[in-house]
C-alpha cells in the first residue's frame, strides 16, 4: 500500500507540474490584466471624485497597450505625451 500511495502522490505532482507548465503563460497574462484593471479602477475612481477633465498618468510601458484598450472601450481619449514633452 505504501508504494501505491507514493506512486499516486508522485503522479499527482507530475500532473500538477504539467498543468503549471501548460498554463504559466495564461497565469502571467491574467495577473498582468488584473493589475491593469486595478489601475483603470483607480483612474475612474479619481476622475469621478475630482470631476477632472484631464489626467496625467505616468506608467510603465508594459501596461500602456492594455490600458489604452480598456480606456478606449470606456470612451476615454488617450493622448501620447511624446508630442507635448520637450527634450
Amino acid at each position: 500500500m505504501v508504494r501505491k500511495k507514493s506512486y499516486i502522490k508522485h503522479n499527482n505532482l507530475n500532473y500538477l507540474y504539467t498543468i503549471i507548465l501548460i498554463y504559466i503563460g495564461a497565469e502571467l497574462t491574467s495577473t498582468f490584466k488584473n493589475r491593469d484593471y486595478k489601475i483603470y479602477s483607480n483612474i475612474v475612481t479619481k476622475q469621478l471624485e475630482t470631476q477632472a477633465k484631464r489626467m496625467l498618468l505616468i506608467i510603465g510601458v508594459a501596461h500602456i497597450g492594455s490600458l489604452k484598450s480598456i480606456l478606449r472601450d470606456d470612451d476615454f481619449i488617450t493622448i501620447d505625451t511624446k508630442a507635448h514633452i520637450k527634450k
